[in-house]
């Protein structure tokens, strides 16, 4: 899950799930759409995921 939110992107994957919340207003399972403060705060800080080279995991791109 964490791989997937940085290679789409924090900000997609946020936009996604506030969409789909908004959508399943009777659905039981609503709540695990919300999107926790530190993810909300790591978009904030434009810590993206792949776009960026940081998010769950940093990406270092340099040749060794």
């Amino acid at each position: 899950m964490f791989k997937t939110s940085d290679l789409v992107g924090l900000d997609t994957m946020s936009h996604v799930a506030k969409n789909t919340y908004d959508m399943v207003a009777n659905d039981e399972q609503r709540d695990s759409f919300i999107i926790p403060d530190f993810v909300k705060t790591m978009i904030e800080k434009k810590l993206l995921g792949n776009k960026t080279k940081a998010g769950f995991y940093k990406t270092d791109l340099s040749p060794e």
